[in-house]
């Protein structure tokens, strides 16, 4: 398995050479979010791309799905200039939320029916997923079983599989999957949760779902694994002792998914 940092807004305080630096002695990849309206984020995203070759890390992306149609394939297009050694760069979307469920799964088809057109003709060097996701401050969000049409739509389309977004809807069987959606997974999320209102908190060996986490991750063989914190979470006072803290939780739990 491959351990992959999420990195968002809240690391963009450490400079892109020194996270690369710290990121390199305790994983193999970045996965990043950059808002496409915030000018300074699309910057820091572009110089972590500009490095990830120096440190031999992976680069993935996690994309944002509310997003219009023309910024989408704009970001894509931006996107696919990164020069990267290690195959095609994952971009994760997340599903369209509607207030009815039959709704968000029609638009969730449309979109992403547009968007994976345009990266075929436009696009090779990148890879489009979409993520199961889990019910938030009382909405219904497209669960695994609810994306399983958009996978059948589009037999290009690869997912990620967030086991934390199972864990945080109270599910006990955490890789719920069919056996012809297995290999669909190319990417997985994992992280831990007091409740469904309060995930994406980090995973120590003492949490209480941790066996949990682990029995879960030894299904899968060798994907990337994108340990998805919230950096405030984890311990210490600045934030890149919060960035190293967090990086240190990654061996411990792939070791144990790999005895």
């Amino acid at each position: 398995m491959k351990s992959v940092i999420s990195v968002n807004y809240k690391f963009m305080e450490i400079p892109p050479r020194e996270l690369l630096e710290l990121v390199a002695k305790y994983a193999d990849g970045i996965e990043v979010y950059a808002d496409y309206h915030q000018q300074a984020e699309v910057e820091y995203l572009n110089e972590i791309a500009a490095l990830v070759p120096d440190y031999r890390l992976r680069l993935q992306i996690h994309g944002e799905s509310t997003l219009s149609l023309v910024e989408q394939k704009e970001f894509l297009t931006h996107v696919n200039q990164f020069s990267v050694g290690n195959g095609p760069i994952l971009v994760t979307l997340h599903s369209i939320y509607d207030e009815d469920l039959r709704e968000s799964v029609e638009k969730t088809k449309q979109y992403f029916g547009e968007i994976l057109k345009f990266v075929e003709e436009n696009c090779p060097n990148i890879k489009i997923l979409i993520e199961n996701l889990n019910d938030w401050e009382g909405h219904r969000r497209l669960k695994m079983a609810d994306i399983v049409p958009v996978l059948k739509e589009y037999s290009q389309l690869g997912l990620t599989y967030d086991i934390g977004h199972v864990l945080a809807d109270g599910e006990k069987e955490l890789v719920k999957l069919a056996p012809e959606y297995m290999s669909s997974v190319q990417n997985l999320h994992i992280h831990s949760c007091r409740s469904a209102e309060d995930d994406h908190l980090p995973i120590y060996p003492e949490d209480k779902n941790w066996g949990a986490l682990v029995d879960a991750l030894k299904k899968f063989g060798d994907l990337p694994v994108v340990f998805e914190y919230n950096l405030i979470e984890c311990r210490g006072e600045s934030i890149r002792e919060k960035a190293i803290d967090y990086l240190k939780t990654f061996a411990p739990l792939i070791n144990a998914a790999s005895e």
